[in-house]
Order: structure tokens, then C-alpha cells, then sequence
């Protein structure tokens, strides 16, 4: 069996799990596989959806009896240790240093909560988004000053904004991969 035969029969193997257990249907473009391998005659994938239930779904394709296996996991904890904690051996498990990782609506919702969110893919330290509401700042421009109100104030849409790892503020807009993804996590 293909790489790609596989990958279908087995999204198709959570779509019909989705209708059958959980009574709702999920498109195929919402499944993704994340990891797969094939030996000799035997295929095995781990996949996730979009859906917000933490399922995790593993399937097995066993090439001797011509038969597939699901196994449905329920991601409870996310914990993130550097490699150096690891090579020396510094590292606890706790809640303390438990992430709850999370989809980019639920980022949007912790947002709209006055929260800081970022994401586990993001490779520079100290960087979060957190979200601006609308307001106004007092003209510092020549050009704004010619549109300020007469109070001397330009009034402002809401918007996200980014700390950079170099310390300053950016506003931000998300790609499709930071929409994607569901590896965000609050920041304290």
C-alpha cells in the first residue's frame, strides 16, 4: 500500500469514527496526518483534526491480516523541556511546568480576555501576542497630527500586537499557519 492510499484510508478511518462515536461528520481536509512510516508491509500514522475534543488518533495497518487499527487518544498534558534540562537531568514533572496547549480560536478567546498567548512553534524567547482594545493616543506625527481630533487624540481600531524577542511591539496578524495550529499556550 502507498504513503498517500494509506494517509486516505486512514483519515477515512477517523471521519467514520467521528460519525459513529461522536455523531457529528468531519470533513477528510480536516484531518491531518501528522507523522507516518510504513515497514515491510506495515503502515502506522498518528493524526490529529481542528476538532477542540484533544483527540489524538493512531492507525496501524497490519499487512500479514490485510487489517487496520485506531487507537483514539485524549491529549490531557503538554509539557515543554529544553534539551539542556534534559542532558543535565533538570527537569520536573508538575503542574507548574504543565502547558494546556490549545487551537488558535480558544488563542482568540484568551485574547479577548485581556490573556497573553503564543505558540510552542515559534522559535524566539519572551515572544506572545496579546490584544489591544480600541482607544486613541495623542498625535506624535506631523501626519497624525493633521487628522487628530480637537483634543489633539487619533482614535485607534483594536488589533493584536506582538512582543518581538527583541523587546519591542509590533502589531501582528496571524498566517494561516499561527490559524492552523494548536500548539498555543497562555503566557503568565
Amino acid at each position: 500500500m502507498t504513503e498517500r492510499e494509506f494517509g486516505f484510508k486512514a483519515k477515512s478511518i477517523i471521519q467514520a469514527y467521528y460519525l459513529g462515536f461522536e455523531k457529528k461528520h468531519i470533513e477528510l481536509t480536516n484531518i491531518f496526518v501528522v507523522w507516518v512510516s510504513k515497514v515491510l508491509q506495515n503502515n502506522k500514522a498518528l493524526l490529529a483534526t481542528n476538532e477542540k475534543d484533544n483527540f489524538y488518533f493512531e492507525v496501524t495497518y497490519n499487512g500479514d491480516k490485510d487489517e487496520f487499527y485506531l487507537d483514539v487518544y485524549n491529549k490531557t498534558k503538554n509539557f515543554v523541556i529544553s534539551n539542556e534540562q534534559v542532558v543535565t537531568l533538570d527537569f520536573k514533572f508538575d503542574e507548574e511546568s504543565c502547558i494546556t496547549t490549545f487551537g488558535f480560536g480558544e488563542a482568540i478567546n484568551r485574547l479577548k480576555a485581556c490573556k497573553k498567548v503564543a505558540r510552542r512553534g515559534w522559535n524566539g524567547p519572551n515572544q506572545f501576542v496579546y490584544y489591544v482594545p480600541a482607544n486613541r493616543y495623542y498625535a506624535q506625527t506631523e501626519a497624525a497630527k493633521s487628522i487628530a481630533n480637537e483634543d489633539g487624540t487619533v482614535p485607534y481600531n483594536h488589533y493584536m500586537a506582538l512582543r518581538t524577542t527583541q523587546g519591542t511591539i509590533s502589531t501582528w496578524v496571524p498566517s494561516v499557519t499561527d490559524c492552523l495550529a494548536d500548539d498555543w499556550y497562555e503566557v503568565n
